[in-house]
């Protein structure tokens, strides 16, 4: 009888409303996170070839302060001074760069502004930056935004230089980055396109995004120029940068066989989805039964509470891990595409294995609580309620700390090898093995509140045959 009880409540769910908002809510957080994560950053590391390109040869502050406005307020101003008393202002043309003089009236709005600038207390305020930028023949360095272009543009350039003299690109496989050789005739287009970019200042992003769209077109598509592959990121590559990420690269492929490390973030990933929106397919269970008008039915049969409550949870949390099993599957697909890409062997059973020691008990404890809370209240809604704020209870911090005997679901949001995730593991698995007894303790609530309501309804009414529904 507990296997009828089990089939049928997976053949219920796969007909809802409910399982569509679960399969529809996983895939988007591991499609947006989980691997829009990894493709922005990719799984090897690739040593850069072009010095990277700093604010501070312009305002000599760093990329920090850069972002701190005040302080680039004061570096702007320091530099507005020594173009004041020059008598020249430094002019951006495509990839190059040259003084120009300026006259009185020029010298003289660029004096207000120092003026300004000093007397608002150095707060940023892009229209000081405008009009000077303006009254001083624009394509200044005080036009930030078309500075932003010029390093991308210098960038580009360099990069452009450097795979024409290797006669090669950095082209995107998947989740990997490798680089592939070019013909000659792609060789010619990368110097028509330097010689293009070089005597180019771009005033809009649109008109730059054109431009190196038209580069990776002509380069066979998926490289390092088109816009998708987010070459901001590769352009905060350091030199410096890359010695540490290729360390800790070839750790985490000598000890955790690169999935392993990826399976870690997976499941943080994912354990975010479930912990969440398992509830949506478990908080109705029970109130479908009166909404189908099924209560005096089931009440009144001679089949054990147990049997009846244990089958139901097993066809929910079942359906559910098999949900995250498919997604698990996927991602063992594409990081096989990356090991035959790379060369590099992986574990096959990495994605699988943590979806059963940190996800599955989170489906567990979703499932159990929402047992209790909609037979306590009789109703689905709570339950959801519930659920959502002790979600947003759980959902920090992204590391965790201690055994955490209160957060329901695992965070662990860093690629790391295992040698730096080894001293989380004995409180994470004290904290899997704390919430499936407390699930298990909720499910025992549970089948107890569902037995008493059937007795409750059960009076009055003929008692039918022992294990027949």
């Amino acid at each position: 009888m507990l296997g009828k009880i089990f089939l049928k409540q997976i053949k219920e769910q796969t007909k809802s409303l409910s399982i569509l908002i679960l399969i529809v809510a996983i895939f988007l957080f591991y499609y947006t996170q989980f691997i829009g994560d990894i493709k922005r950053d990719s799984v090897n590391p690739i040593e850069p070839r072009i010095k990277d390109l700093s604010i501070d040869q312009f305002f000599g502050v760093t990329e920090k302060e850069y972002m701190n406005f005040e302080e680039l307020m004061e570096a702007i101003y320091n530099n507005m001074k020594a173009d004041y008393e020059s008598g020249q202002v430094l002019k951006i043309k495509g990839v190059n760069r040259v003084y120009e003089k300026i006259n009185d009236k020029q010298r003289k709005i660029l004096g207000e502004a120092i003026t300004e600038i000093k007397q608002k207390d150095f707060i940023f305020d892009s229209n000081i930056l405008e009009k000077v930028d303006k009254s001083l023949g624009e394509n200044t360095v005080y036009d930030l935004y078309k500075l932003d272009l010029n390093l991308y543009s210098e960038y580009i350039y360099n990069n452009m230089k450097s795979d024409y003299e290797l006669g090669d690109t950095l082209r995107f496989r998947g989740i990997g980055r490798v680089y592939e050789k070019i013909n000659n005739e792609q060789r010619e287009y990368l110097k028509e396109a330097m010689e293009e970019i070089k005597n180019t200042s771009f005033e809009t992003r649109e008109e730059y995004d054109k431009f190196m769209e038209k580069v990776d077109v002509a380069l066979g598509r998926h490289t390092i120029y088109n816009r998708n592959n987010n070459i901001t990121m590769i352009m905060e590559i350091k030199y410096d940068d890359y010695d540490a990420e290729i360390e800790k690269y070839n750790a985490i492929l000598k000890e955790d066989k690169i999935t392993n490390a990826y399976g870690r973030i997976f499941a943080d990933y994912i354990g975010i989805a479930t912990g969440f929106f398992t509830v949506f397919i478990t908080a109705f269970t029970f109130i479908k039964d009166r909404r189908y008008s099924t209560n005096e039915l089931i009440y009144t049969t001679k089949i054990s509470s147990y049997k009846y409550v244990i089958g139901k949870y097993l066809g929910d949390i079942i359906i559910t891990i098999l949900i995250v099993f498919l997604v698990a599957a996927h991602a063992t697909w594409v990081f096989h595409g990356f090991s035959k890409l790379a060369g590099e062997s992986i574990s096959y059973i990495a994605f699988f294995k943590y979806s059963i020691l940190w996800i599955f008990p989170t489906i567990m404890f979703v499932t159990s609580l929402s047992y209790v809370l909609q037979l306590i209240f009789d109703n689905g809604i709570i339950p959801i309620i519930f659920q959502f704020f002790y979600w947003r209870y759980s959902i920090a911090p992204l590391i965790p700390s201690g055994i955490q005997p209160t957060k329901y679901f695992i965070r662990f949001n860093r690629v790391v090898p295992y040698s730096q995730f080894q001293p989380f593991i004995k409180n994470i698995c004290l904290n899997r093995i704390l919430f499936t007894i407390f699930s298990l303790i909720l499910l025992f609530i549970a089948i107890k509140l569902w037995d008493r309501k059937r007795g409750e309804m059960s009076n009055g009414f003929k008692i039918r045959q022992k294990d027949t529904l």
